[in-house]
């Protein structure tokens, strides 16, 4: 190995030394440079947090069925001679659907009111003899045997009248039957014969099914850890249901009338059923529904715009806009939403204001200013 000198030695240090300085002094200097770099301003827009009391609530599904569903039958054999309705359509209490044949039952009927004309004939007949034995008996004309005789006649004359008007009393029923009537507001199926068939008395295939439409019940389900919270709530207060239809933009409510006592052991759900009135007939036996069940009132919650809230890794997380118009960002504890808005624990306070939409490529210090709606629209457009 070459051995240098004293001198040679100094020398290579000295040039070591000056090379580092010019290796280190532009980078220096560069870092003063960037330090300097103002960060862009970026456009956002904003929404406030706001303050207020809000339901606290379960969301779930169900569906809609008929508080009453009847098929219509004849109570009699005979013939349909006319169909008063259209299938599909609303009837009311009373109104008449269905005429069948008259004729035969008719006849009985005149028939039943014959043989009470006869038989009360009779029976005057027999009161008088009764009456006029009455006083021979008195006077000894008549034995007792003739007297009791009399009374015997008259009873059976009388009982011969009671069986006539019964039999009137039920031929009538016979022909009111062959007028059928709808037994409450609904609105008809599809009606299942035509004129001219003969209708068979408690047909398997009815006549027609109606359905009641005002009011529907609600039938849906709640998961099981639920039920305490809903039964508590239950125990203070009439529970309240919203009721939201695709393609629907109005809210439809309806009043809790029934919880099941039992949880289903293959679901982990408890059935629960909710009166919902439908005077303008919209809603409709069978549908399906997104149900939102109203337990209780949350008082004075802090809410933020639902789109300031983003996911992150570690949870969600806003930006907020400090005085300075720089952000801050903040994580947050959120529960349920709340139409445009959502329920937050804690992270921010009624007043601040949020982003919230441009959260892409923020961070904390950025600055931001506040961006026109429509100028935003057209500059997307």
């Amino acid at each position: 190995m070459k051995n240098f000198s004293e001198t040679q030695k100094k020398s290579i240090k000295i040039l070591f030394g000056i090379l580092m300085i010019l290796i280190f002094l532009p980078a220096t200097g560069c870092r003063k440079k960037n330090s300097q770099i103002k960060l862009p301003t970026k456009p956002v827009r904003t929404g406030k947090i706001i303050q207020k009391d809000v339901p606290i609530y379960i969301d779930t599904f169900g569906y809609f069925t008929a508080n009453l569903d009847v098929d219509i039958k004849s109570e009699v054999t005979e013939t349909l001679l006319k169909t008063h309705i259209q299938s599909g359509q609303f009837v009311t209490n009373g109104q008449l659907l269905f005429t069948l044949d008259i004729s035969e039952l008719k006849a009985n009927l005149d028939q039943a009111k014959a043989s009470l004309a006869e038989d009360q004939a009779q029976l005057k007949l027999k009161t008088d003899n009764l009456a006029r034995n009455k006083q021979l008996f008195k006077t000894q004309v008549i034995s007792a045997e003739a007297y009791e005789q009399s009374k015997t006649l008259h009873e059976e004359a009388s009982a011969k009248v009671e069986l006539d008007k019964a039999a009137i009393e039920y031929a009538q029923v016979q022909v009111d039957y062959c007028y059928i009537r709808a037994p409450m507001d609904s609105r008809a199926g599809s009606t299942g014969f035509d004129p001219g068939n003969l209708i068979q008395e408690d047909s398997a295939t009815p006549l027609v099914n109606l359905k009641q439409i005002d009011p529907l019940t609600l039938n849906f389900t709640i998961p099981e850890k639920y039920l305490f919270d809903v039964k508590n709530a239950m125990a203070k207060a009439r529970l309240k249901t919203k009721i939201f239809i695709e393609g629907d933009t109005n809210i439809y409510t309806g009043i809790v009338n029934f919880l099941d006592n039992k949880v289903d052991d293959q679901t982990g759900t408890v059935a629960l059923q909710a009166n919902v009135p439908n005077k303008d007939k919209i809603l409709w036996p069978g549908q399906f529904v997104h149900v939102r069940l109203i337990t209780k009132e949350k008082k004075n919650a802090i809410l933020a715009p639902y789109e300031a809230v983003q996911l992150g890794r570690h949870g969600s997380y806003l930006f907020v806009v400090k005085p300075d118009k720089t952000v801050e960002m903040r994580m947050v504890k959120t529960t349920l939403r709340e139409g445009d808005y959502i329920i937050i624990e804690e992270g921010v306070k009624p007043g601040e204001i949020v982003v919230t939409v441009g959260q892409l490529g923020l961070y904390t210090g950025v600055s931001v200013v506040e961006t026109d709606k429509q100028k935003s629209v057209a500059t997307v457009k």
